[in-house]
C-alpha cells in the first residue's frame, strides 16, 4: 500500500469514528453482567462516545419510579446534605446536594417546585464557595435569584455574611445580563416507532417546533422555536402533547441550540417494560429501549452473545461472545460492527444501483486490445484544435485580398 492509500485509510477511519453514535447505553441480559454492562459503557466512553444520561435511565431494571419520586428524593438529599454540614463532611455535603438538585430538576411540572430548587441551591451555593469554586457558586446562586426574583435580598439572620453578599452580586449581575439578551433555539426531537416498525428498525424522528416552553418557573413567548433570554444560568422546560424535558443551560454565548427529546409521563414505565423484553432476548425490546433513552448505540450483554442496536444499523445485530470476552474486547467488536456497517452504508448510497461484488479482472484479450478510448480522446482533441484555429483565422480576417496587377506583356517590334 502507497504513502497516498495508506493516508486515505486513516482519513476514512476517522471520518467513520467522528460521525458514530453520540450517546451510548449498555445493558445486561443474563444476571450477573450488571458490571459488565458498566464497564462496557466505560470502554465506549474512551472510544469517543457519550452516555445516556441520568434521566432516560429511570426504570431500567429497577421498575418504574413512582409519582413524585423525584421530589421526595431530593427533599431527603437535601437533609442529608445539611446533616453531612452539620458534621463538616463538605465532600459528602456536596454530593448529596448534587443529588437533590438532580433530581428536582427531572419534577414533571418544574414550577411547582421552585421553593425546594431555590433551598437546594442556596445549600449548594454556600457548600461550593466554603469548598473554594466561587465560579460554581455564583452561578447556583444567580440561577436561584432567577427562580425567586421577588426575594431583593436574604435573611441576615438565617444566612452568614458572605452568602448574602453573594445573592446580592447574582442579582446585579443577572440584571446586568438581561441587558444584553441572547437567543436559545430549541429544536426538541420526537421520536414515534410502533411495534411492527419496531422490529425492522423503522424510526420517525421529527423535529417539533411547536412546544410550550418554561424559563425559570415562567412560560415565555416562543417564536419558530427561537427564545430570547438574558444571558446566564436559567432553568428551561419544554414540553408538548408528545412529552417534556427539561434542562438547566448556562448561556454564555449569542446563540445556543437545544435538541431535548421529548418523552411522555409513563416513560419510565415503558423503559422497564423494554428492559424486560431485552432480559428475555427480544430484538424488539432492544430497539424500543434505544428509542426511549434517546441512545445512538445499545448494546445488550449475554453470557454468549452481544445484541447491538445502532443508527447505522438496520434492525438488531448479534455478535458471538466467549464468557471470557470483557468490556474491551466487546467494545472493539462493537466498533468493528459500526465501522463495517458505516462503509457499507456510504458504499450503497455511491452505487444505489451498482453490483456490489467485485469486478474479476481484465482478461489477456482486454490486455491485447488497443486503448480505443485513448485513440479516440486524441481525435477528439485534434478536431477541438483544428476549430479553435480556424476560429482564430476567421476573426483576423480583414476581407477579401484583390488580386495582383496584370503582369506587362513585352512587345518585339520590327525596326
Amino acid at each position: 500500500m502507497n504513502g497516498f492509500a495508506a493516508a486515505m485509510v486513516v482519513f476514512t477511519s476517522l471520518a467513520t469514528q467522528v460521525e458514530a453514535p453520540r450517546a451510548a447505553l449498555a445493558v445486561p441480559i443474563d444476571d450477573g453482567l450488571e458490571e459488565t454492562a458498566e464497564q462496557l459503557e466505560a470502554a465506549l466512553l474512551v472510544r469517543g462516545f457519550q452516555l445516556v444520561p441520568r434521566a432516560f435511565r429511570r426504570g431500567l431494571g429497577a421498575g418504574p419510579a413512582p409519582t413524585n419520586a423525584d421530589r421526595e428524593q431530593a427533599r431527603a438529599a437535601i437533609l442529608r446534605a445539611r446533616a453531612a454540614l452539620r458534621a463538616l463532611d463538605i465532600p459528602l455535603a456536596l454530593a448529596a446536594s448534587d443529588d437533590a438538585i438532580g433530581e428536582l430538576v427531572e419534577v414533571a411540572d418544574v414550577e411547582d417546585h421552585l421553593g425546594l430548587m431555590v433551598d437546594a441551591l442556596l445549600l449548594r451555593g454556600s457548600l461550593l464557595a466554603a469548598d473554594g469554586r466561587d465560579d460554581d457558586a455564583d452561578l447556583d446562586l444567580r440561577l436561584a435569584a432567577r427562580l425567586e426574583p421577588g426575594r431583593e435580598a436574604l435573611d441576615e439572620a438565617l444566612h452568614p455574611p458572605s452568602l448574602v453578599a453573594r445573592w446580592a452580586a447574582a442579582r446585579e449581575r443577572n440584571d446586568a445580563d438581561d441587558g444584553a439578551p441572547v437567543t436559545l433555539v430549541i429544536r426538541p426531537r420526537s421520536v414515534d416507532v410502533n411495534e411492527a416498525a419496531a422490529v425492522e428498525g423503522a424510526e420517525d424522528v421529527s423535529y417539533d417546533s411547536a412546544v410550550q416552553v418554561v424559563v425559570d418557573g415562567r412560560e415565555v413567548d416562543v417564536v419558530d422555536g427561537i427564545v430570547t433570554l438574558g444571558g446566564g444560568p436559567h432553568l428551561v422546560q419544554m414540553r408538548n402533547k408528545r412529552g417534556s424535558a427539561r434542562r438547566r443551560v448556562n448561556l454564555n454565548e449569542a446563540i445556543t441550540t437545544l435538541e431535548p427529546l421529548l418523552e411522555p409521563a409513563d416513560a419510565s414505565t415503558a423503559r422497564y417494560e423494554a428492559s424486560q423484553r431485552v432480559r428475555e432476548g427480544e430484538a424488539g425490546g432492544l430497539l424500543e429501549l434505544r428509542r426511549l433513552t434517546g441512545a445512538d448505540l445499545a448494546v445488550a450483554v449475554a453470557g454468549e452473545y452481544v445484541l447491538v442496536s445502532a443508527n447505522v444499523l438496520r434492525g438488531v445485530a448479534t455478535i458471538a461472545r466467549t464468557p471470557a470476552a470483557g468490556p474491551s474486547a466487546i467494545a472493539e467488536s462493537v466498533m468493528d460492527l459500526l465501522l463495517e456497517a458505516d462503509a457499507a452504508e456510504a458504499a450503497r448510497l455511491r452505487s444505489p444501483t451498482e453490483d456490489p461484488s467485485p469486478r474479476p479482472p481484465p482478461s489477456s484479450f482486454e490486455e491485447d486490445t488497443p486503448p480505443w478510448g485513448l485513440i479516440a480522446g486524441g481525435g477528439v482533441a485534434f478536431v477541438v484544435v483544428a476549430a479553435i484555429t480556424g476560429t482564430v483565422l476567421w476573426l483576423t480576417w480583414e476581407g477579401e485580398v484583390p488580386p495582383p496587377p496584370p503582369k506587362p506583356i513585352p512587345i518585339v517590334c520590327c525596326p
